[in-house]
């Protein structure tokens, strides 16, 4: 796997960006799709993803936006399921995932020094490489509403 990382912060603007790319990442402890075993070793899929995530600052307040795509399989015959959604019953031994990507937008509001409360929208959405047979829709999304506090020690 490789990776490559930049961000940048300023008095009133910060934006990150980080994109990857590996093979058998799950093998090397990480969060990936790209599951990897004796069966299928000579066609195991090379994944790919990344993020950029910006911050508007505006006195106490600040702008929050961020979209990524967390993996993006190349060789999509090649994942391995993880279960059939009809019936519930494990199918394979993979995640079975063939991408992830995520949109959100929000704000914090700075109530002390080191304290702020916040809210976002965020939209989820998983493809999901279903095993034979199965007849549910293997894309699912999610639209989230978050509120929170956040303390920096």
């Amino acid at each position: 796997a490789i990776t490559s990382f930049a961000s940048s912060t300023s008095e009133s603007f910060d934006w990150k960006a980080e994109i990857y790319m590996g093979r058998n990442t799950q093998s090397l402890g990480l969060l990936g799709l790209s599951f990897c075993n004796a069966a299928n070793a000579a066609t195991c899929p090379v994944e790919a993803g990344g993020y950029f995530s910006a911050k508007k600052k505006m006195g106490l307040t600040s702008l929050i936006a961020s979209v990524g795509g967390a993996a993006v399989v190349s060789e999509v015959g090649s994942v391995l399921p993880s279960y059939n959604p009809s019936t519930l019953l494990l199918a394979g031994t993979g995640p079975g995932i063939e991408s992830n990507w995520t949109a959100h937008l929000g704000g914090d509001y700075k109530i002390a020094e080191g304290a702020a409360v916040w809210a976002e929208v965020s939209y989820w959405s998983t493809l999901h490489h279903l095993a034979a047979g199965a007849s549910a829709n293997p894309n699912a999304t999610a639209v989230l509403v978050q509120i929170g506090s956040q303390v920096t020690l």
